[in-house]
């Protein structure tokens, strides 16, 4: 069989679906000649003009004209399993899957179109068992999979005694952005902490990301030369289940809290089933329990080899790149809880009830001790993006420049003698119980930033943080509020969005009143500010990490992994980190990784070259450049990818 590729006029079918849209996507980027269709009125996603249809093939007549100049086509078009959506619809199945495929494989046969492409699922094969290939025999289950197969049948049937020739292709999970299937549903799980993981993740399954798909189609479909049927698995290596699950913990930033053992969980599932007498969904819960735990993979060999087929993405990326999608699209639309909204308006509107008459004799010394209105109104970034302005009684002059106060050069002479106590007492803040009631801020959040404030704001977009509403006091405010630099900060407020609950709320609040009984966290205007370096990560003395970039400290600060042979510090820029403060943070570590990032170079390089100067015999420095900061997770992603290919390479010498 030839290898030669020849160009092709292409008809897509289910161009607005998973997979059809992926590839409408590629056909366009390599500049391809296709026409497409699908259910809905218009195709959105794409990146320039089509030629789209919109028709449904389980209720619409074909007209001819669909297959004018059209060679091949791709039929991606059908009805998809979700869990708990027409699962037992065997009629929506078969109308779709199978009998719309008879009629539009009929309908190309007609109008001499010369290859037909079906894509099938490999769920045709039946139960979970290992290395399925093309040779073995087709046992469907469930009315998903039954119609598929039907589909396939009616596909072969339709090019009989015609010439038109069949390519089959038996898809394995997909996954990836826009993803609705298992792969999705497990992030979700594990995103919103209720999953419970069964067994020990050693069976394997094979995943497919949607853009890997998508090329083995297109490469299917652009064959010059292809069998009158043909049927392949498109399959890559089967992955163990327990490396799925770490790559989603690792990206989303959570954790499985709960695993349950395989034998366990099937004897309590029999159990119930017998008390059910074997009916219901609850009967079910055994065999599915079953075919989780059971290895369920897939022979792509003959694929790969025949169309020299390899996957361009790695289960790190596909699983990167899923989460990416579903962070962003879900970032503006995570809502707090109703026990946290009810919860702040109940004690907002308590509290400003209670301190009413404090407010008031405040109000009035503010006005009489110092020139100037008793509210200052600050602009601050709100949640996703927004602003509003923060209520504070006015502490500071009116000449005084809007910047965070710790960054000003002598900020003790802006503040107001009245100033300095209710700063130290944190009685400014007690107009932002207005904030609350008027839905701007929340009792407990990231304390809210300057609008100027860009490596604040930046980081907590990477980590999801501007998510949320800010608080009047915060899990950064009460673990060393100004003493802590953005990396520092970002980190905890990331550790509050993984963390947050009504009762972690309610011991960031005690501990806030004791800390306001204690004066701590609040910077004084005559304080320096931080320590020259901070350990993030604890580790042995094999490895050290270091940087003054706050993207690389807030990326490992918050990361799962287990560093296990390294030590992670933060140093402190340049002009506040003396050769003898480098001396104490490297230590006698053998093996120091520097990590900067381009938009902030020269200051990195002065660093890293009083690093350099502080090594002592057997020591070795490496150098990882990050691009420029930005709110993409793919900044993160690189650079834990590159640390971690250093240290698990264990390179020597000194890097650049």
């Amino acid at each position: 069989m030839s290898s030669q590729t020849s160009p092709q006029n292409f008809l897509i079918t289910g161009a607005s679906g998973f997979l059809g849209s992926e590839i409408v996507r590629q056909c366009q980027q390599q500049g391809l000649a296709f026409r497409c269709t699908g259910r809905r009125s218009e195709l959105s996603g794409v990146e320039s003009e089509c030629d789209y249809r919109q028709i449904d093939f389980g209720k619409d007549e074909i007209p001819a004209s669909l297959f004018d100049n059209i060679d091949t086509v791709i039929h991606v078009a059908g009805l998809a399993h979700q869990f708990g959506k027409q699962g037992d619809d065997h009629d929506a199945f078969q109308r779709v899957n199978a009998d719309a495929v008879a009629k539009i494989a009929s309908a190309a046969s007609k109008q001499r179109v010369s290859h037909f492409v079906l894509i099938s699922s490999s769920g045709v094969y039946g139960a979970a068992r290992e290395h399925c290939n093309e040779g073995d025999e087709c046992a469907p289950v469930g009315s998903y999979a039954e119609s598929k197969y039907a589909g396939e049948k009616a596909a072969t049937d339709a090019i009989e005694n015609t010439a038109m020739h069949l390519t089959i292709l038996r898809m394995t999970t997909l996954y990836g952005p826009g993803d609705r299937g298992n792969v999705d549903r497990l992030m979700k799980a594990i995103d919103s902490g209720k999953f419970v993981n069964i067994g020990d993740g050693s069976n394997e399954k094979n995943l497919l990301h949607v853009s890997d798909a998508a090329r083995a189609t297109l490469l299917a479909a652009n064959r010059s030369s292809t069998p009158p049927n043909a049927i392949y698995n498109v399959a890559i290596e089967p992955t163990k289940m327990s490396s799925v699950i770490r790559e989603l913990q690792s990206h989303l930033g959570k954790k499985v809290l709960v695993t349950v053992p395989s034998g366990l969980a099937l004897f309590g599932a029999k159990a119930l089933s017998v008390l059910c007498l074997g009916r219901g969904p609850i009967a079910r819960i055994h065999s599915t329990i079953e075919k989780w735990t059971r290895s369920d993979t897939f022979d792509g060999t003959k694929f790969r080899q025949v169309f020299r087929f390899t996957p361009q993405l790695s289960i790190t990326d596909g699983i990167a790149s899923q989460v990416k999608h579903y962070r962003t699209k879900h970032s503006n639309t995570r809502r707090p809880s109703m026990a946290k909204t009810v919860f702040d308006y109940s004690l907002g509107l308590f509290l400003l009830m209670v301190f009413a008459i404090p407010m008031t004799i405040i109000a009035v010394l503010v006005k009489v001790t110092s020139k100037g209105p008793i509210i200052y109104w600050s602009r601050r970034a709100g949640r996703a993006g927004s602003t509003f302005p923060m209520a504070k009684f006015r502490t500071m002059r009116t000449d005084t420049p809007e910047v965070a106060t710790h960054l000003l050069n002598d900020s003790k002479s802006y503040i107001t003698p009245l100033g300095a106590i209710l700063r130290k007492t944190s009685l400014d803040e007690l107009p932002q119980l207005i904030n609350i009631l008027g839905g701007h801020m929340s009792f407990v959040g990231p304390r809210p930033s300057l609008p100027s404030q860009d490596e604040v704001n930046q980081l907590r977009d990477v980590f999801g943080v501007s998510q949320l509403k800010p608080g009047i006091t915060g899990w950064a405010a009460i673990n060393g509020r100004d003493e802590l630099h953005c990396a520092e900060k970002v980190a905890f407020d990331s550790q509050y969005l993984q963390r947050q609950s009504f009762w972690f709320d309610m011991q960031i609040i005690f501990r806030t009143a004791f800390a306001v009984f204690k004066s701590d966290g609040i910077k004084q205007a005559d304080d320096e500010g931080g320590e020259p370096y901070i350990v993030l990560t604890e580790g042995s003395e094999r490895t050290l990490i270091c940087t003054t970039d706050a993207v690389a400290a807030g990326c490992f600060a918050t990361d799962d992994r287990k560093w296990s042979d390294s030590r992670f510090v933060s140093l402190r820029p340049s002009g506040q980190i003396a050769s003898s403060d480098i001396a104490s943070a490297t230590g006698n570590t053998p093996q120091i990784i520097f990590v900067s990032r381009k938009d902030s170079e020269s200051e990195a390089l002065m660093v890293f070259d009083m690093i350099g100067k502080e090594l002592s015999s057997g020591q070795t420095l490496q150098h990882i450049q990050l691009p420029s900061l930005n709110s993409d997770d793919s900044v993160k992603h690189e650079l834990l990818q590159n640390a971690e290919q250093i240290l698990s390479n264990d390179q020597s010498g000194k890097g650049s």
